[in-house]
């Protein structure tokens, strides 16, 4: 060890022991200001036996959640508009407010809704939140 390091060492411990020494008083006369209070009461029984344990484990249990009512997807904002048919092949579009979308099996529209089939007769949407299927018919004038 270098002797600036040593003498460092040295300084400090004699600070410390000086600091110790002059705050030793100060606790003892705080105590004596402090107000007497009384004694806490008798144990009712060990705080570590293993009923104890058992009861307080079987107090801290959570309950299961109450199983949700009926869920309900949103109000469907999609209306079957049309479809056209041209060479064998035949689109349909839906339309919401003024917005007018052609579909596909498995596109995924806005509102959280994805079409999981489209037919001759009805496109049939999913609400991906809550799993919950509505059909759309598709009316022939």
């Amino acid at each position: 060890m270098r002797k600036h390091q040593r003498l460092t060492l040295v300084v400090l411990s004699l600070l410390s022991s000086i600091s110790f020494f002059a705050q030793a008083e100060a606790p003892r006369t705080l105590f004596a200001t402090l107000p007497s209070r009384e004694a806490l009461p008798p144990l009712r029984g060990d705080p570590f036996s293993r009923e104890r344990q058992e009861r307080r484990a079987s107090a801290s249990r959570p309950t299961p959640p109450a199983a949700p009512d009926a869920v309900e997807a949103p109000p469907n904002p999609y209306r079957f508009a049309g479809e056209v048919r041209q060479a064998g092949s035949a689109r349909r579009f839906l339309v919401r407010g003024n917005d007018i979308f052609e579909v596909s099996e498995g596109d995924v529209l806005s509102d959280g809704y994805r079409v999981e089939a489209v037919t001759e007769k009805e496109v049939v949407l999913l609400h991906i939140g809550t799993g919950l299927r509505q059909t759309l018919a598709q009316t022939r004038a």
